[in-house]
């Protein structure tokens, strides 16, 4: 009968135990904050191995152990799922934000968006992103137009490109053009998107022009509203005449740009139109 009442009583102290770390986060390891996701390259052909790395804040001082990609037998996933393993103990966790890094290795077998996911053990989301694959035939498609192009033989206008390494569809840049006095013509082109052909890019297009000091916008706390500017330029900036660019990646060194005016249908003859090659330095 007594050892009856030992057994239920350490029975009472381990349920209690479990019960206090499950409700004041003690001792049970879990938790975690919204976190990033990052694919090299962000887009590739098919067959060709990303590298995916999680990055994030967990709550306390327990982050997961490992990183695992969940199986789907599908051939054509809807998503590509993480599995970030917990640490389920009963040793006490210090209660502090620890950041965390995780890396795995994913090869698509098939072209498409697909959505990147990192779950925990428990199934709470932690960080979601996406991975870009396009065909062997649209290979063009994967070049990174990051760089500097000119106009060769000579040095008739100067492409600057930002593309980023999350967003494949997404660039922004200048082209500096020369006018027949020598004059140099910045201009801004951003909000771009993929065409119907995966290896052309659209985007719009506009003159940044300098304004003298007596039009310039007026900034800060008096400024009216809807008034779009950079403040606080001294002269000020608007935007001149619009277009839309049009960038067809003819080679991973090579790229056609091409400007229409603005209500111009893109099957029409261009503006400008310019063949450009990447400059290596």
């Amino acid at each position: 009968m007594l050892a009856q009442s030992r057994r239920a009583a350490g029975a009472w102290v381990i349920a209690s135990t479990a019960l206090v770390a499950a409700y004041t986060g003690v001792a049970v390891a879990q938790g975690s904050s919204n976190g990033s996701v990052t694919v090299t390259p962000a887009i590739a052909v098919v067959d060709t191995s990303r590298r995916i790395v999680f990055r994030g804040n967990w709550a306390n001082a327990c982050p997961p152990s490992t990183a695992e990609i969940v199986a789907d037998a599908s051939p054509t996933p809807a998503q590509l799922t993480i599995r970030l393993n917990e640490i389920f103990t009963f040793a006490a966790c210090a209660q502090v934000i620890t950041p965390f890094t995780y890396e795995v290795n994913y090869t698509p077998r098939v072209p498409g968006v697909l959505p990147v996911v990192a779950v925990t053990s428990g199934g709470q989301k932690v960080a979601e992103g996406r991975m870009t694959t396009v065909s062997k035939d649209d290979a063009l498609a994967a070049v990174n137009l990051t760089g500097a192009w000119f106009e060769s033989p000579t040095a008739k206008s100067l492409l600057m490109v930002s593309h980023s390494q999350t967003n494949p569809d997404a660039l922004v840049g200048t082209w500096t053009l020369f006018d027949y006095s020598g004059r140099a013509v910045p201009m801004l082109f951003h909000s771009s998107r993929r065409a119907d052909n995966p290896k052309v890019y659209v985007a719009t297009f506009a003159e940044m022009v300098s304004l003298p000091p007596e039009r310039a916008p007026v900034c800060g706390l008096n400024a009216p509203p809807l008034i779009v500017s950079a403040c606080p330029s001294e002269t000020g900036l608007k935007t001149g005449y619009a277009f839309s660019l049009r960038i067809e990646v003819l080679s991973d060194r090579e790229i056609k740009v091409q400007a229409f005016s603005q209500h111009a249908s893109l099957e029409r003859p261009a503006a400008i139109s310019s063949v450009m090659s990447r400059y290596d330095f």
